[in-house]
């Protein structure tokens, strides 16, 4: 196990599931042919591209489901759902030993987890500062897996920590959700970062 620990709280574990980039490249080839879509961040229709760099979240998001979680009237065995499920499996599988690592650490305990969440930032994209937990969204641990690195721009910002982080391709960051790990993802220059999302309670 890679790791090492970046701050109080923030771990960083390094050459984690390295087949992500063709899960990924699976979920692209359905919304190339019409099967999926990424879901905005804002309306892309309504909005100019000097206006969408005054949002504060601004990229595009397709949800990996936890099959569980899935309505009895879906097939999960029909595309795009079994692609979404697979990845999501795995992800799952990939990732439990660093989360075990992470809070048997700090003798927490967790009780749910929410679904993935792919997160595509293109040129001009970012998320300015934010908290993870909030009065919406009961959360006490992120996840944050970084798919590639085959951009600019993009670094994660812990600004209580001084803590800039230019993600590495495999990278995966565990923190605590709350108020004092603020933090922010900076515009993205040249290229897609990819990454991928989930919280605890």
């Amino acid at each position: 196990m890679n790791k090492e620990i970046l701050a109080p709280g923030i771990h960083s574990y390094k050459n984690v599931f390295e087949d992500s980039i063709n899960h990924i490249n699976k979920i692209e080839s359905l919304v190339s042919s019409s099967q999926l879509s990424w879901i905005p961040s804002f309306n892309k229709n309504h909005t100019s591209e000097e206006d969408a760099k005054k949002f504060f979240r601004n990229l595009d998001t397709i949800g990996l489901p936890i099959e569980s979680q899935i309505p009895e009237n879906i097939d999960k065995d029909k595309e795009p759902a079994r692609t979404l499920l697979d990845f999501s499996s795995s992800l799952n599988n990939e990732f439990s030993v660093y989360l075990k690592d992470y809070v048997e650490e700090y003798g927490i305990s967790l009780s749910e987890q929410e679904p993935f969440g792919l997160l595509k930032y293109g040129k001009g994209q970012k998320f300015d500062k934010h908290i993870d937990n909030g009065m919406m969204f009961v959360r006490n641990v992120s996840l944050v897996y970084y798919a590639n690195n085959t951009y600019t721009g993009g670094e994660i910002f812990f600004d209580r920590f001084n803590l800039n982080i230019k993600p590495e391709k495999n990278q995966l960051l565990i923190f605590p959700s709350n108020y004092i790990y603020s933090h922010s993802i900076s515009e993205v220059l040249e290229g897609t970062r990819y990454s991928i999302v989930t919280w605890y309670k």
